[in-house]
C-alpha cells in the first residue's frame, strides 16, 4: 500500500492527520523500504547486535521489537507507529537522558564504520534503526503544537534544547501535494503551485520542490548528527547558514594533508576552554573553522562547524576511535565524497596543530588560500546558549571547565591504576611521575554580588 493511501485514511479516521502522525507514517515507510532487502533471520540478529552492551537495555527492547514488527506485520506497524512513540514518550519524557545517551551510542556504533561499507544486511537494518530512534525526538518535544520547532541538543542539567526550522511548515505542505496528487494526478503542475503558496513558498516545479527539500534535509543531517552532544557550552557549534545542494568539490582544489588519526589520540594537550576559530582566505570552499573539545560518554570528541560558501557543514571526530562523520561520509558520488575527504583533513589538520607536539606547517603547505584570523578562546567556559527565562531573577551561571591534562606528580608519587587506564583509554600517554587529571564541566548558580567563597552552588558533572 501507498505512503498516501495510508495517509487518506488516517484523513478519513481522524478528520485531520496530525502532524506528528504524519511524520510517522514517512519514518514507517522508509524503515519498510530497507527491511524489505533483509531476511529476517538476519534482521534479527543485526537488530540486537546495532545496541549490544549499551547499559539501556530497557529503553533499546520496545525499539528492536518495532524493527521485528516492521518487517512481519507491514500494515500493523505503519498504523501503530505513532501510537508506540507516544507510549515511548511518556517515558522518555521523565528521564530523557538516558535517550539521548543511546542516540549518542547508537551514533557511534553506526557510523564507526560508513555505512557504504558494511554489508548489505546492516546497511539497511543500521538506516532503518537510526530512522526510528530519530524520530523519537519529536514526540519528546516540550511543546508539540509548535511542529516547526525541533530538539537540537539536551543541557548539562537535562533540559532540552530547541530551535526553529529554517524553512517552516515545507515537509507539511510536501505532504499536502502529495495527497492532492494522489486524487488527481493529472494536475500536479496547478497542486504544486496552488498547495505551496498557501504555506508562504513560491514554487511551480517539481524541481523546485526537490531543491528546497534537499536544502532542508541537508540542513537537519547536519543537525542530527550533533544532538547528543550539543549542549549550552556547544550551541553555537550548530550550523546556522544553509547549505547548498549544488555545491561542488572543484576538481584543482588543493588537498594535501593526509591525518594521522592513531597520532591524534595520543595528544597531550586539549584545545582551549571556549575552542578555536580561523578564517580563511582565497580558499573556494573554506570560509571558517571552529571547534571545541567535549568530553562525552568516557570519550573525547571534537566537534566543529565549518563555514563554507556553500553553507554550514558539521564536523565531530572521536580521538578514542578516529571516526570522522560528516554528512558527506557516506556519499557515493566520488565528487561529494571528496567534500568529506576535505572537511575531515582541514579540520584535523586545525585540531592537530593546537594539541599535537608536531610541527604540522602552515595551512597553505595543504590547502589553498591562508589563515587571516586565529583566535583561542580560553577564560571562564561561557554558556553559548541560553532559554528565555531564567528560574529566577537574582541568580546568575557561574561556570568553569576543568580540560583534561597530563599533570606531574611530587617525587615519589605514581599515578593510580584508575588514572592510568582513564588516561590510556582517550589517548593520553603517561610518562613516569605523572597522572591524568579528568575533564569534567563545573556549573554553579549563584546570588548575584556574593563572592565565590561564601555562594551556594550547584555542582555538575
Amino acid at each position: 500500500m501507498e505512503k498516501v493511501e495510508y495517509l487518506e485514511r488516517f484523513y478519513r479516521r481522524y478528520k485531520a492527520t496530525p502532524i506528528l502522525m504524519r511524520r510517522a507514517v514517512g519514518t514507517a515507510f522508509s524503515i519498510i523500504d530497507h527491511l524489505q532487502h533483509v531476511d529476517f533471520a538476519d534482521l534479527t540478529f543485526t537488530a540486537f547486535a546495532v545496541c549490544a552492551g549499551n547499559r539501556y537495555q530497557e529503553l533499546v527492547r520496545p525499539f528492536e521489537q518495532q524493527i521485528e514488527l516492521a518487517k512481519v506485520k507491514e500494515e500493523y506497524f505503519v498504523e501503530h507507529l505513532h501510537d508506540f512513540y507516544l507510549q515511548m514518550a511518556r517515558k522518555i519524557r521523565k528521564d530523557p537522558i538516558p535517550y539521548f545517551e543511546l542516540l549518542a551510542f547508537m551514533h557511534d556504533r553506526v557510523f564507526a564504520i560508513p555505512i557504504i561499507d558494511r554489508d548489505k544486511t546492516e546497511f539497511h537494518v543500521y538506516c532503518a534503526y537510526m530512522n526510528l530512534v530519530v524520530q523519537m525526538g519529536d514526540y519528546i518535544h516540550p511543546n508539540q503544537n509548535d511542529y516547526n520547532e525541533h530538539i537540537v541538543g539536551i543541557k548539562t542539567d537535562g533540559k532540552l534544547i530547541c530551535r526553529q526550522e529554517p524553512l517552516p511548515d515545507l515537509d507539511i505542505a510536501t505532504y499536502d501535494y502529495e495527497r492532492q496528487i494522489f486524487k488527481n494526478s493529472s494536475d500536479f503542475l496547478a497542486a504544486i503551485r496552488r498547495t505551496f503558496s498557501r504555506y508562504g513558498y513560491s514554487i511551480s516545479s517539481e524541481a523546485e520542490l526537490q531543491k528546497h527539500n534537499m536544502v532542508l534535509r541537508t540542513y537537519d543531517n547536519n543537525i542530527l548528527m550533533m544532538i547528543p552532544w550539543i549542549n549550552e557550552y556547544t550551541y553555537d557549534l550548530l550550523p546556522e547558514k544553509l547549505p547548498d545542494p549544488n555545491c561542488l568539490m572543484p576538481k584543482s582544489i588543493k588537498m594535501d594533508y593526509h591525518p594521522d588519526k592513531k597520532r591524534l589520540a595520543q595528544r597531550r594537550r586539549t584545545l582551549p576552554s571556549n575552542g578555536v576559530s580561523i578564517k580563511v582566505d582565497g580558499n573556494s570552499l573554506i570560509e571558517e573553522i571552529y571547534m571545541k573539545e567535549l568530553y562525552h560518554a568516557e570519550a573525547i570528541y571534537m566537534i566543529a562547524r565549518v563555514r563554507m560558501k556553500a553553507g554550514d557543514y558539521s564536523v565531530r571526530f572521536n580521538t578514542s576511535t578516529g571516526a570522522c562523520l560528516s554528512t558527506f561520509l557516506d556519499a557515493t558520488n566520488a565528487n561529494v565524497a571528496r567534500l568529506h575527504q576535505l572537511l575531515e583533513a582541514s579540520t584535523l589538520w586545525v585540531y592537530g596543530s593546537y594539541v599535537l607536539d608536531d610541527d604540522l606547517g602552515k595551512w597553505e603547505d595543504y590547502f589553498d588560500g591562508r589563515i587571516v584570523e586565529k583566535e583561542a578562546i580560553g577564560g571562564k567556559l561561557r554558556a553559548v546558549y541560553s532559554s528565555k527565562k531564567t528560574d529566577k531573577d537574582n541568580l546568575e551561571q557561574n561556570d568553569r571547565t576543568i580540560n583534561g591534562f597530563v599533570r606531574k606528580l611530587p617525587t615519589g608519587q605514581k599515578a593510580s591504576d584508575e588514572a592510568r587506564d582513564r588516561a590510556e583509554k582517550l589517548g593520553f600517554a603517561l610518562a613516569d611521575g605523572e597522572t591524568y587529571v579528568q575533564s569534567f564541566i563545573r556549573s554553579s548558580w549563584v546570588i548575584k554580588g556574593r563572592t565565590r567563597a561564601d555562594a551556594s552552588a550547584k555542582t555538575t558533572r
